[in-house]
């Protein structure tokens, strides 16, 4: 392919402007992916079709072939896919109109670039078409960030009786990196790090156009083993070769995708594309039940609410495979959207209702909602499902850290902007049931006229271009606007509106008025509570046990001990759940003592809403075994106050010489294993580390770890 090459003159934006515009760095790049993409197949539906065919493909790809289709690059692709970029996404949609409109700037009539020239060539060139996915424009430089920078775009299209097809590539890259392509080729080197590979114009010899030849594109495709569109087939593909999969994959969590506490979904792209896509568009995934006609006000008209058919990897995707959180949200939708669905909770709706802005006074929206248990969001056994928290943050976090109340909102494409789980949407919200989770769903009512005065004139708006306004350039919140840009050429005052505001404080209202509980002091010691924080951190995370790894090796200088840590008496903390080369669960935990407080006893206890029963009064009264049974004690060292540190990595037994005593509390009837006593017998101790052993019999009941007597006064 012939290359044109973006030059340096005057106002001229840059690879490493165009990357830095896109201002999203806390949400992994695949997940921008996925919602810039399916947006825009969702945006490109043909009028008559009732839903988008939209597949990915993930695999290797013929690197020797491809390079030479870039002859001007080809030494540099073939060496970026030595260091690791070796394999490819594809992303394409049928049922769409693809990337029509003119292939050269000078054929542009008016501002309207068409679909092609604004993807391809139009950087924060947005969509003009209303209720499209964003007025911004910067999220398709999202491709760019996937892999080194190169992004093939193939599309069919009808032009009249013709259909025609378009390929066309373009390379983004930061020209000051050094390691950038471009700055390598001395020939191709502008300083701007954008370029991009079609064939020669023959009307302008500095420009080139998109491939049009069937078998010159078929070529390219068959580098990555897929296929042109074929018959009436028109719809855009989009390929992004030279990827690292284990870069992108250690960008969707906290930790590294090798860590145990790292969700299945973070270690595959196969696996992650899969739940992103469930998380950003659970409203139109596989949703046949949310098919249907709405009417349309504005247009008096009715028209189709879409649905998503998925493949990835040739494979369709099952409805049944949609993780729990996910599932809720589209049952919510069908709900608040047909009077017809059946669901099988209980669910609630309420009209968020804005006083003196939309034209007759209509609601905003709908709020949909409902309070589901563990057993209802299939986290107990045998699912053991992850925690919604999880589902949304790709990371499992204690849910203790939140409210048990999640807020989704989105607007016409269907797209999920965000979960609100701390933020503003929230704030005051209070779940009293730490057993549950309030799940609930806004959904605007984007028809809405807004009729706004100024300078003496009046203006129609609707609510859908207000919130598509008020997006950032990420499509990740709404926050109120002070000037709305009227019909692309004139700016309004609606800084008195605070549509946004008005609509949080419904939400809140509604959510308040339904989870209020009767007010009484509750006095609760410091010790219940850490009590109570303990069983949460004692307690594997719903998932565990599908598999035994053995993601942490025993490696005593890993784990960083407080030595310094002073406490008003002993006191036991504990660290994260790992799982040993004998595929035994354990959590390594650390005693700091205090020297007037060298007895500890703790035991477990099951939970219940009335009183928290003990390990004999369960195995009397219940007739089975008590649910958690303590395996062992693992002493790895002792510290003294002088800063010596005894090794041993050896089980704590009853009798030992380590200046520390142990006795187990066991059950009178099964003998378990449920609790203990320890004893410091030399008061130079300032510090045990090791590990406790354990198994869970029985995940469906609540467990927590309760000191049984402490002997020093607290105050």
């Amino acid at each position: 392919m012939d290359i044109k090459l973006l030059k340096n003159e005057g106002f001229t934006l840059s690879g490493s402007g165009i990357l830095r515009a896109f201002q999203n760095e806390k949400m992994p790049s695949l997940d921008l992916l996925v919602r810039e993409a399916i947006q825009n197949s969702m945006d490109a539906r043909m009028v008559d079709k009732n839903f988008v065919k939209e597949e990915i493909d993930i695999d290797q790809f013929d690197v020797k072939k491809l390079k030479q289709f870039f002859p001007q690059i080809e030494e540099l692709l073939y060496l970026k896919s030595k260091w690791g970029y070796n394999k490819f996404i594809s992303i394409s949609d049928k049922n769409t109109v693809g990337l029509t409109g003119p292939v050269r700037i000078s054929d542009i009539e008016g501002t309207n670039w068409g679909r092609f020239l604004s993807l391809v060539q139009g950087i924060a060139k947005p969509q003009e078409n209303q209720g499209a996915g964003g007025s911004w424009g910067y999220g398709k430089t999202v491709y760019y960030r996937i892999g080194i920078g190169l992004v093939i775009f193939y599309s069919r299209i009808q032009d009249g009786q013709v259909y025609k097809d378009r390929l066309m590539a373009c390379l983004v890259e930061n020209e000051k990196n050094e390691n950038s392509i471009l700055n390598h080729v001395k020939e191709y080197n502008t300083k701007t790090g954008v370029a991009w590979w079609g064939k020669k114009d023959e009307e302008f010899d500095n420009s080139i156009i998109p491939l049009e030849n069937r078998e010159d594109i078929e070529n390219i495709l068959s580098c990555f083993n897929l296929s042109l569109y074929e018959g009436e087939e028109t719809g855009t593909r989009i390929i992004i070769p030279f990827i690292n999969e284990k870069k992108l994959l250690n960008q969707t969590t906290l930790g590294n995708i090798e860590d145990y506490n790292v969700p299945y979904w973070c270690k595959s792209l196969e696996d992650y594309l899969k739940v992103s896509i469930q998380k950003w568009y659970p409203t139109k995934i596989m949703n046949l039940d949310g098919v249907g006609g709405f009417w349309n006000d504005v247009n008096k008209k009715s028209e189709i609410n879409p649905w998503l058919q998925l493949f990835i990897n040739k494979k369709e995707f099952n409805r049944g495979e949609m993780l729990p959180l996910f599932s809720t949200i589209q049952d919510l939708y069908n709900y608040a959207t047909k009077e017809d669905f059946d669901i099988n909770f209980n669910v609630k709706d309420k009209f968020i209702t804005i006083r003196k802005v939309f034209k007759e006074n209509k609601p905003a929206g709908k709020l949909v909602y409902a309070n589901l248990t563990k057993k209802e969001l299939r986290m107990l056994e045998p699912d053991n499902e992850e925690s919604p928290y999880a589902q949304i943050n790709n990371e499992r976090i204690d849910d203790e850290n939140y409210s048990n109340v999640i807020i989704a909102f989105c607007r016409k494409p269907g797209m999920i902007l965000r979960y609100s789980t701390d933020d503003e949407w929230v704030s005051g919200i209070i779940n009293p049931n730490k057993d549950t989770y309030v799940i609930a769903l806004f959904i605007p009512n984007g028809y809405n006229e807004i009729e706004v005065k100024d300078n003496s004139k009046q203006y129609k708006i609707n609510l859908e271009e207000y919130l598509r306004a008020s997006e950032e350039a990420d499509h990740n919140n709404w926050t109120d606007i002070g000037e709305f840009n009227y019909n692309n050429f004139q700016r309004i005052d609606v800084s008195n509106l605070r549509i946004i505001w008005k609509i949080q404080k419904g939400i809140k209202a509604v959510l308040k008025e339904e989870l209020k509980v009767e007010e009484k002091e509750i006095i609760i010691s410091v010790g219940t509570v850490l009590s109570r924080q303990l069983t949460k951190w004692f307690l594997p995370k719903k998932g565990f046990g599908k598999k035994a790894t053995n993601n942490r090796l025993d490696n005593s200088n890993e784990i960083k001990y407080n030595m310094n840590k002073k406490v008003k008496r002993t006191q036991l903390e504990l660290k994260s759940l790992e799982v040993s080369r004998e595929n035994q669960v354990f959590k390594r935990f650390s005693i700091y003592v205090n020297e007037n407080d060298l007895d500890i006893d703790y035991s477990f206890k099951v939970v219940t809403e009335n009183e928290d029963i003990g390990a004999n009064e369960w195995e009397e009264n219940m007739n089975k075994d008590f649910p958690i049974e303590i395996i062992k004690f693992e002493i790895q060292n002792i510290i003294y106050k002088n800063g010596t540190i005894k090794e041993y990595n050896m089980e704590l037994l009853e009798n030992n010489d380590m200046g520390i005593s142990i006795e187990k509390k066991k059950t009178k009837i099964s003998n378990s294993f449920y609790g203990f006593e320890i004893k410091v017998l030399n008061d130079e101790i300032t510090n045990i580390n090791g590990k406790i052993f354990y198994k869970i019999k029985d995940q469906n009941v609540e467990i927590k770890i309760e000191r049984e007597k402490v002997n020093i006064n607290e105050q």
